[in-house]
């Protein structure tokens, strides 16, 4: 199994998760804080078959896009990507 965890921006958080249940995932949202941007963004953690992983990051492509954050007095105008994503060996997985 692999482990897939995506952080993407609130917007796009409904629409990936809706894309990604209606295909058969099963994910857990959890609500985050980004460091450096202090914006709101979503995680989403997802154990997913080594042959569906292309699939989800597909699903994932399609409904995010880019953010472009205003400036305020601690950062210049960012564009933000769509999704920032990690794909992890599961070596072990249990439930208690």
């Amino acid at each position: 199994m692999k482990m897939v965890l995506c952080i993407i921006h609130n917007d796009d958080a409904d629409n990936v998760v809706q894309a990604v249940s209606d295909a058969g995932f099963k994910t857990t949202r959890i609500a985050s804080t980004g460091g450096y941007l202090g914006e709101g963004n979503c995680t989403l953690v997802s154990l997913v078959e080594p042959s569906r992983v292309d699939e989800f990051l597909q699903l994932v492509r399609e409904n995010v896009h880019e953010h472009m954050l205003m400036p305020n007095f601690q950062r210049p105008q960012v564009m933000m990507s769509g999704a920032v994503v990690f794909v992890i060996n599961a070596v072990h997985t249990q439930t208690c």
